[in-house]
């Protein structure tokens, strides 16, 4: 963006597929021209520049030179990257050798998506991913993603050992971030697993729990309707305000683990599949009040 008549203005713009997790600004391939410096999760570093695409003849000579002097450096990177290898194979191979297991971090989330009411499964990790098995105990469907490139094949599955979904996802070479799109149906709840398998050696996998709530497609609001006709459902009795929270957080997403403070809490939502709108009221009721 650039500040003009003072409002920004889109100069340019580019599609990073993976998550950028730190940006920087400076000269850094030109001394004359300001870059900008990306560094995403899986640890790719890529720049954009200022610096004309088009030159002329006078330094046609110079971006050549730099060309090279780039090509030279990734060569380098690559037989460093082969000898470690290497190395790594003969220590591996040894007598002394000692099996651990390989650790890795995942970079996960799963949300509800309110334009379509499905909710969506990003998974990602550092190294390339071999494959994703998804394991679910209740009905779900899962949904196309336009940028996944995997390969997914179906399981049999037999709800009475509470396996509704097996999915094995087998990801591309140098693939090291895959979405998917789950449709829950409210009323079924339950855990969606992922055992996510880097293609590394020696062979790992680590598994992520996904909780799916009774009202999974209901999202938090902050105005509602007030003229639409609504049921009302309305509980009394000896539990604290505390236990009617936990209750209201077991069935919705996007619910604080604590209550609100205050005596009164009220909690609205809205379902992204049908519409429909739900008021959760609790309060602290006094002993006289209860009597009467």
């Amino acid at each position: 963006y650039s500040i003009a008549d003072s409002s920004p203005v889109m100069i340019a713009s580019s599609n990073v597929s993976e998550t950028i997790t730190s940006v920087g600004a400076g000269k850094i391939s030109s001394p004359e021209h300001a870059d900008i410096a990306i560094a995403t999760y899986p640890g790719h570093v890529m720049s954009l520049t200022t610096e004309p695409v088009s030159v002329s003849n006078s330094q046609t000579n110079v971006v050549k030179t730099k060309i090279e002097e780039l090509k030279k450096e990734i060569e380098a990177l690559k037989m460093e990257v082969l000898h470690e290898r290497e190395k790594y194979q003969k220590s591996a191979n040894s007598e002394n050798a000692v099996s651990a297991v390989v650790k890795f971090d995942i970079k996960d989330k799963f949300v509800l998506s309110p334009t379509d009411a499905t909710y969506l499964l990003s998974l990602e990790i550092q190294s390339p991913i071999e494959n994703v098995l998804l394991q679910c105990d209740v009905p779900v469907d899962l949904m196309d993603v336009d940028r996944n490139s995997a390969v997914v094949s179906h399981s049999a599955a037999d709800p009475k050992d509470k396996n509704y979904l097996l999915a094995t996802y087998r990801c591309q070479a140098n693939t090291t971030r895959l979405d998917v799109k789950v449709r829950t149906i409210e009323g079924q709840y339950g855990t969606l697993q992922a055992y996510i398998t880097p293609r590394i050696q020696p062979k790992t996998c680590q598994v992520k729990g996904y909780l799916i709530k009774p009202l999974s497609l209901h999202r938090r609001t902050h105005v509602i309707d007030e003229k639409r006709p609504m049921n009302e459902l309305k509980l009394t009795g000896y539990f604290s305000l505390g236990e009617v929270h936990s209750w209201v957080s077991y069935c919705i997403p996007d619910v604080p683990e604590k209550a609100p403070p205050g005596e009164t809490v009220t909690l609205l939502f809205q379902s992204t599949l049908l519409e429909t709108q739900l008021v959760c009221t609790y309060a602290q009721v006094r002993e006289r009040e209860r009597e009467r």
